[in-house]
């Protein structure tokens, strides 16, 4: 991916860090995220390895998300095999339906190579995470909360308006919870500048329901990467064995917030919740018991669901045996039929050629531009 943070702000000053925990400039204790873990943030070892000023890892126009959120020239997506009712997507060659009534997206072909500057989601990555699974693709930057650039709320107002200049189709924050007041303040700035770009709220899940609140009048879409339902597999896993019930109370908030999902006629997300599940190897029962709390909470057919089967195992140590390992046909498969059983009809299925490295994202991880 390339980074438009150097081209952009090379000749912005440097951001001072003022020894601060919140956007007020008063130190406090964070209760940021659902774990409140306290820390005065710049002053002390907060949970989520972040200080008194968000980072920036990378930033730029982003064809990694779903063709809802990335475009229809996503690089990770293909375009549908079918056209099952309630989607539209961009046209494709005639192929077979696939078995379930989601959209499959089986990546078997490298894409054309997009144009430089092409449309696409103007995404956002900020370093730290407030959950730090065991295994994240993004561990390069989210284990470390002072990874690529500072930026107080001036410069990241900058950037979100350079984003918008170069054609993104949306500003999508991604893992931002844990630097939620200054972003909010970057996007009042930006907003006051004349962005227009609809938001995406892209998170692990572990939100708060005041946080929601907080978000949901400046949220056009809600992009929850919902990980477990098990406490214990979250215990082990993240460390947050209270993680199920926290993410299905912010996802209830975050549907009643944006409503039932709107696609526009050319297949980007107008508003409403994406619920993203990554299928983990030895889980996949996991996967099916969050798709049937979700099923319950929410009607499925009002939101888009984003069912993966990219996991790729990251070296780290502490994974458990099963996680060093990639998915198999079956059990995604499995998933995917309970997908379809219980309604999910809008949304996007993985092909098995999405497995690999070359689906992990690469960052330019530094601590000065």
């Amino acid at each position: 991916m390339e980074s438009h943070l150097e081209s952009d702000y090379a000749k912005h000053p440097e951001p001072a860090s003022p020894a601060v925990n919140t956007a007020s400039g008063k130190p406090a204790p964070c209760r940021l995220c659902p774990r409140r873990c306290g820390a005065v943030r710049g002053h002390g070892a907060a949970r989520c390895h972040s200080g008194s000023l968000p980072h920036v890892a990378w930033a730029g126009l982003h064809r990694w998300e779903e063709p809802g959120i990335s475009g229809p020239q996503s690089a990770a997506w293909q375009p549908p095999e079918s056209q099952p009712p309630g989607l539209v997507q961009p046209a494709s060659r005639p192929a077979p339906q696939p078995a379930s009534r989601l959209s499959e997206s089986p990546l078997t072909a490298p894409q054309p190579p997009a144009r430089a500057e092409a449309p696409a989601s103007g995404a956002v990555f900020f370093s730290g995470c407030s959950l730090g699974c065991v295994f994240c693709q993004n561990h390069a930057v989210s284990r470390s909360g002072g990874a690529g650039r500072p930026m107080d709320a001036p410069a990241l107002a900058a950037l979100f308006l350079s984003l918008q200049r170069r054609g993104a189709y949306n500003l999508n924050l991604v893992t931002a919870t844990h630097w939620r007041p200054w972003a909010l303040n970057a996007l009042a700035l930006a907003r006051a500048e004349g962005l227009s770009l609809p938001l995406v709220w892209n998170t692990g899940g572990y939100e708060s329901c005041e946080a929601v609140a907080e978000l949901a009048p400046h949220v056009a879409v809600w992009l929850f990467d919902v990980k477990y339902h098990s406490p214990a597999l979250a215990g082990l896993l993240a460390g947050a064995p209270n993680y199920w019930p926290t993410a299905l109370a912010a996802l209830r908030a975050a549907h009643a917030a944006a409503g039932p999902a709107v696609q526009r006629a050319d297949g980007l997300l107008q508003k409403g919740v994406v619920l993203r599940v990554l299928v983990l190897p030895g889980h996949h029962r996991d996967a099916m018991a969050i798709l049937r709390g979700v099923a319950e909470a929410l009607p499925p057919e009002e939101v888009f669901l984003s069912l993966m089967r990219q996991y790729t195992p990251n070296g780290d140590a502490r994974l458990p045996k099963e996680l060093r390992r990639t998915l198999s046909s079956w059990e995604y498969r499995q998933v995917a039929g309970e997908a379809d059983r219980l309604g999910f009809t809008r949304g996007w299925l993985q092909g098995r050629h999405s497995v690999g490295e070359c689906f992990v994202p690469h960052f330019e991880v530094q601590s000065k531009p």
